[in-house]
């Protein structure tokens, strides 16, 4: 019984963790576009753009179609086989 504990433990951490490599991805790329100008005037633009593709890369690899419906959804329980999302 602890050890099924554990590992549902682990589960939502890494569900977590996903979640938070998820939404600063979203969030850097919003501030990037909003502040494109000044990136580009000040010479930023190389790193800017390593910086986002890293960053998508990290979440293509770690985040699978059922944690991403699960974060952004709120249906980790259910698990759809069919790509139909339930409301």
């Amino acid at each position: 019984m602890a050890t099924k504990y554990l590992v549902n433990m682990k589960n939502k951490l890494l569900l977590a963790f996903k979640g938070v490599i998820l939404y600063a991805t979203i969030t850097i790329i919003l501030l990037a576009m909003m502040a494109a100008d000044s990136i580009v005037d000040n010479g930023y633009t190389l790193i800017c753009v390593a910086t986002i593709l890293g960053m998508v890369a990290i979440c293509k690899i770690l985040i699978t179609k059922k944690d991403l419906n699960a974060l952004l959804y709120g249906n980790a329980s259910k698990s759809n086989t069919n790509d139909e999302f339930e409301y």
